[in-house]
């Protein structure tokens, strides 16, 4: 499964235009335990944001500023950051930050 930090619409197909997007909010553990079992691929586009879900997930999660395609049917994992913006170098979430973690899935 692919691990991102943000969905764009250029992840989609171009002929997406009649699809859909299936979006399903989980917690942290059922998050952790999805990438466990089924492999993380990271498309973490940023060192910090990596380390820190290394962190809470426990896993090792890269940087990667890869370009992620989205075909039917595939399911990516969006890990949200709310509260600001982390600052440079950290290695936990500060206070008053949190990751919301999303299954979403392209439909047809």
């Amino acid at each position: 499964m692919q691990l991102v930090n943000a969905l764009s619409l250029q992840m989609l197909p171009s002929d997406f235009g009649l699809g859909n997007l299936l979006i399903q909010k989980i917690d942290t553990k059922r998050a952790s335990d999805l990438l466990k079992s089924e492999g993380a691929e990271s498309y973490i586009g940023h060192t910090d944001t990596a380390n820190v879900l290394s962190g809470l997930l426990g896993i090792a999660v890269e940087c990667n500023r890869g370009l992620l395609r989205l075909d039917t049917g595939k399911r990516i994992m969006v890990a949200q950051l709310v509260g600001g913006r982390l600052p440079e170098g950290c290695m936990t979430l500060p206070q008053g930050c949190r990751f919301e973690f999303y299954l979403v899935t392209l439909a047809r």
